[in-house]
């Protein structure tokens, strides 16, 4: 929990008996909760009420913020930081008296969508035969990891083809571009098939005998 120093050695003061109770009964948060962008702002405010439901002209209020995924100034505008609950508290104090009244309000930080899309191989070149698992990873525009499933397509399968899942086989000489997407985002991979020009592949020796333990 982030509390300002001011703030803190509002919560920390001694009660004094001879000062009247606050007339503040109950803090009210606007807007009380809501989802944020990462990276985005949200202009908050908070009333002071007293037991009538009438707003309190002459409170203060102190604006902290109660997790570390986010920020919030002294007047309430809230700066996401990064994805999940970021939880706002308001202090309302009436200066010359007893007490005050906090209240917290949650808001959600959604993650970004993706920005980009890596393939691991990428490769630019195979032989016909060949056959690649790829994986693709979505990235947001901070560079933060993302899980969003990655689909693959090929605009010309009868020289490279691939399955949903990044499953390409090379089947014949020619120039294919593989597809990777994530929500709004492609990658696209520009692959040459070539011939494979191995005839046979031979062992040598063709045969031999070992015993138990050797190294051959």
């Amino acid at each position: 929990m982030h509390l300002s120093p001011l703030l803190l050695a509002l919560l920390q003061q001694p009660a004094a008996p001879s000062l009247p109770p606050s007339p503040v009964v109950k803090v009210e948060i606007t807007p009380a909760g809501g989802e944020i962008q990462i990276g985005q702002t949200l202009q908050l405010s908070a009333r002071a009420l007293d037991a009538g439901g009438q707003p309190v002209a002459n409170a203060r209020i102190y604006w902290f913020v109660g997790s570390d995924n986010g920020e919030v100034d002294s007047t309430g505008l809230v700066t996401a930081g990064y994805a999940g609950p970021l939880r706002v508290g308001a202090v309302a104090a009436v200066l010359g008296t007893q007490g005050q009244q906090i209240n917290f309000a949650v808001y959600r930080i959604l993650p970004e969508p993706p920005a980009r899309v890596e393939v691991t191989p990428a490769p630019s070149k195979v032989v016909v035969g060949t056959r690649l698992t790829l994986v693709g990873t979505a990235y947001s525009a901070h560079d933060d990891a993302r899980h969003d499933p990655v689909s693959f397509t090929s605009n010309t399968p009868r020289v490279a083809s691939v399955t949903n899942d990044g499953v390409l086989r090379a089947l014949a000489p020619g120039r294919a571009t593989v597809s990777a997407t994530a929500g709004p985002v492609t990658r696209a991979l520009a692959i040459q098939v070539v011939a494979n020009t191995v005839a046979r592949v031979t062992i040598e020796p063709a045969a031999t005998s070992v015993r138990t333990g050797d190294v051959v």
